[in-house]
């Protein structure tokens, strides 16, 4: 499941950067998923994890997908998010250390730009992952935000 994890989250960011290249016709399931546009932003109760106090959307970078069941698999529910705060990337680590103490796995990397956190959580149908990395700017955390739920 992490490595759907990372591969959607890198979608996003190509798909959010201009550099996504064509997907083959060529449909992996019976029922081709739908994406939901969405007019208002995504709230706790979508993600299904806490939202960091104060953090403000990175511009138009969040997604709601529904991905139909083929019969074998259940239908899925992929919500992503990102946001930015001026707070400190140990901050908002140690809220989600709070937040998520039950059912969280929380390990830190270090590098060049800085200490990156990796939260995992899963709690009945619901697996999230939140990442937590320096600003480019250095001056606070961006925070990416990233739910399944199955149905």
């Amino acid at each position: 499941m992490r490595k759907l994890f990372l591969c959607v989250l890198a979608t996003t960011v190509l798909f959010f950067s201009g550099c996504a290249k064509k997907v083959p016709s060529t449909p992996m399931t019976s029922s081709p998923p739908s994406i939901v546009s969405r007019t208002g932003p995504i709230q706790e109760s979508d993600l299904g994890v806490p939202l960091y106090p104060g953090a403000v959307p990175a511009g138009d970078k969040s997604f709601i997908f529904n991905g139909k069941g083929n019969g074998t698999t259940p239908p899925v529910k992929t919500i992503g998010v990102t946001l930015t705060t001026s707070d400190s990337v140990d901050q908002v680590e140690s809220f989600y250390r709070q937040k998520l103490s039950s059912g969280a796995v929380i390990t830190d990397q270090v590098s060049k730009s800085g200490k990156l956190v990796n939260v995992e959580y899963k709690k009945g149908n619901l697996k999230a992952e939140i990442q937590i990395v320096p600003q480019a700017s250095g001056n606070g955390a961006v925070i990416v935000v990233l739910s399944q739920i199955h149905s």
